[in-house]
């Protein structure tokens, strides 16, 4: 099965961090590679996104990224 992600958006990191706390790793958008971004835009507009493992593999469970919004990455696996 492969991996999705989810991005879930908040309006603070802290609301955005898993444990309701406010420390959640934070990155920018432009960090990410163009394909990452790409699937980050997928997700913050139209849902879960179907990954392969390597391509799951620049997303970390629980990050936050900030991006038009801060957004709370999920990805299950």
């Amino acid at each position: 099965m492969n991996p999705t992600i989810h991005a879930t958006k908040a309006e603070s990191p802290g609301a955005a961090a898993t444990d309701g706390g406010t420390h959640a790793p934070v990155r920018d958008f432009d960090e990410l590679d163009d394909h990452a971004q790409d699937t980050l835009h997928e997700a913050a507009t139209g849902g879960a996104v179907h990954l392969d493992d390597d391509d799951a593999a620049a997303f970390t469970d629980g990050e936050v990224v900030r991006f038009t919004s801060y957004y709370r990455i999920t990805v299950a696996r």
